[in-house]
């Protein structure tokens, strides 16, 4: 490569000031709701997020990440490498990677994984022993107690099983 063309890369890697301002042009609803997640992910309250949080988080979304994969995402959020996540690392890697809201196409296929992650027989349902083994997967023990509760809070029908409009339904109240 020649001297110019180094340039013109290195150049191309700046950030643009209108795009990241349009990143962060979020809505205060949006803002607030960014915050509330942040406040449930910190289970004890000392206004940071430990790796074992960040591994709540995951969990919640689905995700089985190795102990090195972890470690890696929380040294990417960490920007102040102190070893946790404050609000503001939390909040601005939230906004920069366009999390805060998924667009309609995102949002529809990744409930239709993790709805097929529960749904191990391919039935179109999910049963209380496919989501008790689910759940336990991501080592949530849930007594029979526990999982029957769920299920008549998911299913409205109250056909026993989780379809996916009630599955849908039951994660659109959620976030």
């Amino acid at each position: 490569m020649r001297g110019k063309d180094i340039a013109m890369l290195e150049q191309s890697r700046l950030p643009n000031p209108s795009c990241e301002d349009d990143k962060k042009d979020i809505s205060d609803e949006e803002r607030k709701e960014i915050r509330e997640a942040f406040e449930i992910l910190d289970e004890d309250g000392d206004g940071k997020l430990s790796l074992c949080e960040m591994r709540t988080l995951l969990q919640s979304q689905f995700m089985t990440f190795t102990d090195a994969q972890a470690n890696a995402l929380l040294a990417e959020l960490d920007t102040d490498k102190s070893g946790t996540i404050e609000y503001d690392e939390f909040e601005k890697y939230v906004i920069d990677n366009g999390l805060s809201k998924p667009t309609p196409e995102e949002f529809g296929s990744e409930m239709k994984e993790a709805f097929e992650m529960f749904d191990t027989d391919n039935n179109g349902f999910i049963d209380a022993d496919e989501f008790k083994t689910f759940m336990m997967t991501l080592g949530d023990q849930m007594s029979e107690e526990q999982v029957s509760e769920m299920m008549k809070e998911v299913d409205t029908n109250g056909d026993g099983k989780i379809d996916y409009k009630e599955f849908c339904t039951h994660m659109m109240k959620s976030m």
